[in-house]
């Protein structure tokens, strides 16, 4: 990890629950807020956020409220960086259809990792692919 002198860290685990998911997004984005992150770069995050913990409630931990949800976050005024592990056996990234492409339009599948992508200046899995880190930098706001 980058060296960096990080505001606000949590570590958390908890329950394979939707809600409990809900409430440490709600205070990841309070934190992100109080350190003057913009609207947009805190709508970008929440998306990424709700779609990285559903993935490895539903998939990972397969919706079992006795399996966990591991979170690493830490967050400065120009910098975020998450890590979210289940206890589920993983997934390997080749093995999702790319969903740009013609055959897959209709297919949701790969969506919301796409969306990760997209949104996150970095998104990296670790080898057995229930571990997913992503990082967002800050954009400097034109004068």
């Amino acid at each position: 990890m980058q060296q960096a002198k990080w505001e606000w860290t949590i570590e958390r685990r908890f329950c394979s629950k939707a809600e409990s998911a809900a409430q440490m997004i709600q205070e990841i984005l309070e934190q992100m807020e109080s350190l003057g992150w913009s609207q947009k770069e805190q709508l970008d995050t929440h998306l990424c956020l709700e779609e990285a913990f559903m993935n490895a409630i539903k998939h990972g931990n397969r919706n079992d409220s006795d399996r966990c949800v591991d979170t690493k976050c830490w967050i400065n005024s120009q910098q975020f960086r998450i890590e979210i592990q289940d206890e589920g056996p993983g997934f390997k990234l080749e093995d999702v259809p790319d969903c740009t492409r013609p055959e897959n339009l209709a297919n949701c599948s790969g969506r919301g990792l796409m969306m990760m992508r997209h949104f996150m200046d970095v998104v990296e899995y670790n080898q057995s692919g229930n571990l997913v880190t992503m990082e967002k930098r800050r954009v400097p706001v034109p004068r």
